[in-house]
């Protein structure tokens, strides 16, 4: 991978790249078991189910990461370093996924790291504490604490003093390592500084921080790490732009740590900085409490920033000519660019809350089964659906606990399946469609102008206790379905953990959980790609829900075949799928039955 391309993924990853884990999730999720490819199942019906599939579709899972090359480590690793805004987005899963990448990647190291490995100029693109402890002059002062009692009082001043700037933005963050010194430049800006001249102005207050340490010592570790020992040298700030200040920073004011440590009853700290992997591209380092660094090489350059183009103007000019630009010259994107923008947003898994006293799923569920709903709208009624003996289904062992409700559901009164299509089309104009209008809107997109095609027949799942799961891990792909389509999953009773719907987040990311949802909660996720299933539901209640699947109409590929070249269900307009116009109407021109073996519900 050239470095050009490992910056150029590090600045544009996290604008496209899923989230990892969803709004209110379990973390504790099964893992879904790995197997190779076997035939799908001829008998499988036109909906190809979300969170279950008949026992006999095999589905092709990835082989463990163990198996990749370094390039491949370093990949995962920057796009999770993306996500994590250096680390300081205290995601506690997402710091240890780049944890347990940094160290599959540093066991991949082919030798031991030498000094000629890390000289140049190196970017911090991740770090498992604060940033500024990158720099030698703060690993000195936790060097001068032993541990125990000590280090947690250092630990707790490091962190108010991150709390304590929380008004700067922090810039880039480097170390220059040469022959004999290691630099850390540490960019900051104090933005919106109020200054009373007519009013306020905000103002931008800039500086970098320039800690210098000599090497006084190079080892190598027991793992073939390289292990720099540092005494800590002058502290000082380069670049300011404050007026007065600037000059007399230039002139050479700057903190001299060691006088100020031979002046401090303490021994000269020397912290060990250790280097445990590093090639061309990608760097990373530990200190003496195993924080983890992960850096990016910029080049071989070992010469410090001059700083001598900023300007002692507080920002003003470049305000100025910012405010001007946004004005006269908006960012331009192109059609293709802004689609694929909100495509992104609507492919990350997300809970969205809807009105249920307008959409009465629960009500129109238990008129189709027959179920009482007593005084809390049916929840204890629906949560206490009985499931069948094992092997009593038509299809799938375990699956088949709750085919008598399925067989209700599709049998239901004509009366009740108005009512029922009557609730489904008013859910999916005024939540499902309003949201995807919504963001394609804010993202300046058309891709919701020809409006919205949606799943004619709404999926019923009734999910009751059992000691096996329902089915195997899959994508929506894996039956064929359209590319573009989202999925929109109603739990109708409380779904947690056993009886929940279990998904990554994004395709190929295998950091499968549970959703935490509630009646009142509608799931929208990309099945089409990414990998659902259930487990045994051994908690001891049913859980009854709702899904379609929808597409802006404007997406659909009339030529796009099934994968397995099956032509049992075809996915088609008027079809599989039936049509809401822009206004939210039902488009009548394909509200007929066009055969393609898929039910047909005539919509009033």
């Amino acid at each position: 991978m050239h470095r050009s391309q490992l910056f150029a993924l590090l600045a544009t990853a996290s604008a496209f790249a899923p989230p990892r884990g969803h709004a209110a999730l379990t973390r504790s999720a099964p893992s879904p078991q790995r197997t190779t490819r076997r035939s799908m199942d001829e008998d499988a019906t036109y909906e190809a189910p979300s969170d279950s599939t008949t026992i006999d579709d095999v589905i092709d899972v990835e082989q463990g990461a163990d198996d990749r090359d370094a390039d491949a480590l370093k990949r995962e690793l920057l796009i999770k370093m993306s996500a994590s805004a250096r680390g300081q987005a205290k995601s506690e899963y997402l710091n240890d996924d780049v944890e347990e990448i940094a160290s599959r990647l540093e066991a991949t190291r082919p030798s031991a790291v030498s000094l000629d490995d890390v000289r140049g100029r190196w970017s911090l693109g991740f770090c498992s504490t604060q940033l500024f402890r990158s720099s030698p002059f703060w690993m000195a002062g936790r060097a001068t604490c032993k541990d125990g009692k000590e280090a947690e009082r250092y630990d707790w001043f490091c962190e108010m003093h991150r709390k304590a700037t929380m008004v700067s933005e922090i810039g880039a963050v480097r170390q220059i390592i040469s022959e004999d010194a290691l630099v850390s430049e540490f960019e900051t800006t104090v933005a919106a500084l109020p200054m009373r001249v007519g009013g306020a102005m905000p103002l931008n207050v800039l500086g970098s921080i320039v800690s210098t340490a000599s090497i006084e010592g190079v080892g190598s570790a027991a793992d073939g790490s390289l292990e720099l020992e540092l005494l800590m040298g002058d502290v000082e700030v380069k670049g300011s732009n404050l007026p007065g200040i600037r000059q007399a920073l230039d002139a050479g004011a700057k903190l001299d740590s060691r006088a100020l440590s031979d002046a401090l009853p303490i021994d000269t700290p020397r912290p060990v900085f250790a280097c445990t992997y590093a090639d061309d591209e990608i760097r990373i380092s530990r200190d003496g409490d195993r924080n983890l660094y992960v850096y990016v090489k910029e080049s071989g350059d070992t010469t410090p920033t001059a700083y001598d183009d900023v300007a002692a103007d507080l920002g003003i000019p470049a305000l100025v000519s910012g405010v001007l630009n946004a004005i006269s010259s908006p960012p331009k994107r192109t059609a293709a660019e802004r689609d694929a923008l909100a495509l992104a947003y609507l492919r990350r898994p997300q809970i969205v809350k809807f009105d249920t006293s307008r959409h009465r799923w629960r009500e129109a569920v238990c008129k189709a089964l027959g179920v009482e709903c007593g005084g809390d709208g049916g929840a204890a009624a629906l949560a206490a659906l009985a499931p069948a003996p094992l092997g009593a289904g038509s299809r799938g062992g375990a699956r088949g606990t709750g085919t008598p409700w399925i067989r209700r559901w599709k049998s239901r009164a004509p009366d009740v399946a108005a009512e029922v299509i009557a609730v489904y089309v008013g859910f999916v104009r005024d939540v499902v469609q309003a949201r995807l209008s919504r963001v394609c809107a804010e993202f300046g997109s058309a891709a919701m102008a020809g409006g919205l095609l949606f799943q004619r027949e709404p999926s019923f799942r009734c999910h009751t206790p059992s000691p096996r799961p329902t089915g195997r891990p899959h994508t929506d792909a894996d039956y064929g379905h359209q590319s573009a389509e989202l999925n929109v999953w109603v739990p109708v009773t409380r779904a947690s953990g056993a009886n929940s719907l279990y998904a990554e987040s994004a395709p190929g990311e295998g950091d499968y959980a549970a959703f935490d949802v509630d009646y009142g909660d509608a799931v929208f996720f990309w099945g089409n790609q990414c990998r659902h299933y259930t487990v045994a539901n051994d908690s001891g209640a049913a859980r009854v829900s709702i899904d379609c699947r929808v597409l802006p109409r404007a997406l659909h590929d009339p030529d796009e075949k099934r994968k397995d070249g099956g032509a049992k269900t075809a996915f088609h307009v008027g079809g599989y799928y039936a049509a809401l116009l822009p206004s939210g109407a039902i488009d009548d021109a394909v509200n007929r039955p066009k055969g393609y073996g898929c039910l047909f519900t005539p919509y009033a």
